[in-house]
């Protein structure tokens, strides 16, 4: 046409079109990069990671930018803290049960009395009374085919004092198998026990009162830390780690009682 521009050597022989398509091309590559960059900064902000502040080159300007990255740092890891419920650790306890069975004859000890290992706590006699065992043999005998939940039971206790007696010659003493103080004694003399029934238990009397707590996977607790008591009455006071066993940790609460203590919390 007649008022079309002239051409310039330049456009007519194509280096014009090239220096603008490279131009775009330019154009478009910064433009992603500052999109990547954008997203990279949206994402740390979005994972609510640790961030922090450095200078990195623009690619469209060839100046230097703030950008932000991640910490290698995690704010879980940097603390072990934590409440968690307590419970009472009775420490080591002994069972106080005969294996056989039989008429006591002696109970050694009192209630409440602190014993060492190895102390004689029950006798039993060595002798069966015929007679005695005779009359629970046909009391057995009697009660094996009557019906009734009663019946059922009394056959139940006249087995279990048979086996008793007729194991009287074979039974040994109990004793005690810890140091410690007897509980919850119930054996009196001339009483039958079955095998396997307790009379009672020896626990370590020489443990400080202590609570036990199991922890989370995240928590580090340590022996030797001291750690916040809060008791039932809504008061706080302090403890201190005796022992940790994976998850399980126990604690001695010094002169507060172990039954007072309701959580632990961990510094």
């Amino acid at each position: 046409p007649a008022d079309a521009p002239p051409v310039g050597d330049d456009v007519a022989d194509g280096t014009g079109a090239a220096d603008v398509a490279d131009g775009a091309d330019a154009a478009a590559e910064d433009g992603a990069a500052e999109d990547g960059a954008a997203e990279e900064d949206g994402a740390a902000e979005e994972d609510g990671a640790d961030t922090d502040e450095v200078l990195a080159l623009d690619v469209a300007s060839k100046e230097p930018r703030t950008v932000r990255r991640r910490s290698t740092s995690s704010s879980s890891s940097s603390s072990s803290g934590g409440v968690f419920t307590a419970r009472v650790d009775n420490g080591k306890t002994d069972i106080l049960r005969t294996r056989t069975g039989g008429r006591i004859r002696t109970v050694e000890v009192k209630e409440g009395a602190q014993v060492p290992k190895g102390t004689i706590i029950v006798t039993f006699e060595s002798g069966v009374d015929p007679g005695e065992l005779a009359t629970l043999q046909d009391r057995v005998a009697s009660l094996e085919n009557v019906e009734g939940d009663e019946a059922k039971r009394d056959l139940r206790s006249a087995k279990a004092r048979l086996a008793a007696l007729e194991g009287a010659d074979k039974a040994s003493p109990i004793v005690a198998g810890i140091d410690g103080k007897v509980v919850g004694l119930s054996a009196s003399p001339g009483s039958v026990v079955k095998a396997g029934e307790s009379v009672g238990k020896v626990v370590d009397g020489d443990v400080t009162p202590r609570v036990r707590i199991t922890v989370n996977r995240s928590s580090r607790p340590k022996t030797g830390q001291t750690v916040t008591l809060n008791l039932d009455s809504g008061a706080t006071t302090e403890g201190t780690i005796v022992s940790v066993s994976g998850r399980s940790v126990l604690i001695d609460v010094g002169t507060e009682s172990a039954e007072s203590v309701k959580s632990v919390k961990l510094p």
